[in-house]
């Protein structure tokens, strides 16, 4: 009679395989049980918005940094300086002048308001303005709930 493969793997093999094959097995029927299914999905769904929670707490410390950074200028020995952005005059876009005008307008604007008003395609490039704005020190940003709404300085 013939060996199958894994008959043949099973007589070579030493008793660490076959306890890594027998709890791969047990694995395996655990997997069919929808209540150990469902209890992974759960915990990945904590894990996930934990990790959330986390990358948006880095996010609104880098925008500080950010924010800080953007106050501070560079003398010529390289050295930081405490000068504030603000000691001279800030030059933007066209465009950003028109969102600056658009928030003076509405008190406040989010990036879908600015979407919407300059027909962007989406709110990722509002978003960007809106953030690059927020580092020349023009606009600040605050978080309703989901939304972040800028407002002039």
């Amino acid at each position: 009679m013939e060996q199958t493969e894994s008959d043949e793997l099973r007589s070579n093999s030493n008793p660490e395989f076959e306890q890594v094959a027998s709890e791969f097995k047990k694995f395996q029927a655990d997997f069919k049980d929808p209540l150990i299914l469902g209890s992974l999905i759960a915990a990945l769904k904590d894990e996930r918005s934990s990790t959330n929670l986390i990358l948006k707490e880095i996010s609104a410390k880098m925008d500080r940094i950010e924010s800080r950074l953007s106050a501070l200028e560079i003398n010529g020995n390289g050295n930081f300086s405490g000068a504030k952005s603000s000691d001279k005059p800030v030059l933007v876009a066209q465009v950003d002048t028109d969102i600056l005008d658009f928030i003076r307008e509405n008190q406040k604007a989010c990036s879908k308001d600015v979407q919407d008003k300059f027909q962007y395609k989406g709110k990722n490039a509002a978003s960007a303005r809106l953030n690059h704005l927020f580092r020349l020190g023009l606009v600040e940003k605050q978080q309703v709930g989901k939304k972040v709404y800028f407002t002039l300085k």
